[in-house]
């Protein structure tokens, strides 16, 4: 058997037990689901659903800015995450 691999996410506890529930109805475990839902990424190359939400304003206008000429480019992880200050 191949070893096993822990994951750790840091989620909303409220978002957590509402998604437990849900899934415990359905016969599940959140690491199944999470099992589950990796094998389809793996399988399908791609998120195994549309993402069709529309942006909120934030992100909107952070788009805007982009197109526009705006914003600010990084050669590497490093000098973003400096900007960042992390």
């Amino acid at each position: 058997m191949t070893p096993n691999a822990l994951v750790i996410a840091d989620l909303d506890p409220n978002i957590r037990e509402q998604a437990d529930a849900i899934l415990s109805e359905l016969g599940l475990t959140t690491a199944e689901a999470c099992r589950i839902f990796l094998n389809r990424i793996v399988e399908g190359g791609a998120l195994p659903f549309e993402l069709d939400r529309i942006p909120n304003q934030e992100t909107i206008e952070a788009m805007e800015e982009l197109e526009s000429g705006g914003g600010i480019e990084f050669s590497s992880m490093e000098e973003l995450f400096k900007d960042l200050g992390i």
